[in-house]
């Protein structure tokens, strides 16, 4: 087990970090000692925490015990995933929003895996949704709606009532 790598793993952070790259997403750090569980990415102005999990290690349901001595695997696994869930509960409590990657998620699709990342890291952009309640509204301008129905049409775009 001294040969396992807990950080800069090639099947899981730097696949990660190659997709984040790649797809302009930059601010955050790795594998912060400052913070519990050491997540494996932090973006500290969104205060959001990325733990990249492999899956044998953290109980994915894609990986099996070892037939050799299973109820240390067992045992090990568990604890782990207790441990994981009281970080994330910690975590949460200080503020911060937790991301947890399976190692199968990367190796299936980086891209899907980086997305999921920058919907947590990245507000949604308001500027189009902005754009499309001008548009709203100079168009029922222009067709000669009153100031009630501009109104009620905008708040059925933003989903209000």
């Amino acid at each position: 087990m001294a040969a396992i790598r807990s950080k800069n793993t090639r099947s899981t952070e730097r696949r990660l970090r190659a997709g984040l790259a790649a797809a302009g997403i930059s601010g955050w750090r790795m594998n912060a000692k400052d913070l519990t569980g050491k997540p494996d990415f932090v973006f500290d102005d969104e205060k959001v925490a990325v733990f990249v999990d492999g899956c044998f290690w953290h109980g994915c349901k894609c990986k099996r015990l070892s037939k050799t001595h299973k109820s240390f695997w067992k045992k090990k696994i568990e604890t782990n995933i207790v441990r994981d869930k009281k970080v994330s509960r910690a975590l949460r409590r200080q503020g911060w929003k937790v991301v947890r990657i399976k190692e199968h998620e990367l190796k299936s699709s980086v891209s899907k895996t980086v997305e999921k990342v920058r919907k947590v890291v990245t507000p949604p952009d308001m500027s189009e949704f902005d754009a499309l309640i001008r548009q709203v509204r100079q168009q029922a301008k222009d067709a000669g709606l009153k100031q009630a129905d501009i109104k009620s049409a905008v708040a059925k775009t933003r989903g209000q009532k």
